[in-house]
């Protein structure tokens, strides 16, 4: 297995440190495996550095993953594409943070609703005195 995270691109240091940022993309979204500091460095952990915009994101080269950690702009709009992202690489758990947001909560549901339609049947939960939720899938 392999830790992906997609991110928009961001600039290095002036002096070209890359070990907690990294360089600056011009033009086309890159990929490209970065050293993101002592935590990410343990060769357990295989890391892959997407750079990009999830609403245009296409994450089929990177063939099916099963686990998603949903945590970037809190509004409908994205965590629905996000989701449904998820859902097509073939998410099975898919959690979102700050899912006390209106657009975090309402933009699971309705994708995952939608889903449901397709035949792709999942769960929501939520953690008990925290902002987490998360989506179990139970068939399809």
């Amino acid at each position: 297995w392999r830790l992906l995270t997609l991110d928009l691109p961001q600039c290095s240091d002036s002096d070209g440190d890359t070990a907690s940022k990294s360089v600056c993309v011009k033009g086309n979204f890159a990929e490209r495996s970065v050293n993101v500091g002592k935590r990410a460095r343990d060769d357990a952990v295989p890391y892959l550095q997407l750079w990009g915009d999830s609403l245009a994101y296409n994450f089929t080269p990177h063939g099916e993953i099963e686990v998603w950690w949903i945590d970037g702009a809190h509004d409908y709009r994205h965590v629905y594409a996000e989701t449904e992202a998820a859902i097509r690489a073939g998410g099975r758990l898919i959690a979102y943070h700050d899912a006390h947001i209106a657009g975090v909560l309402s933009g699971a549901r309705d994708a995952l609703g939608a889903a449901q339609e397709q035949g792709a049947v999942f769960s929501m939960h939520f953690v008990f005195d925290t902002r987490v939720a998360y989506a179990i899938r139970q068939s399809g």
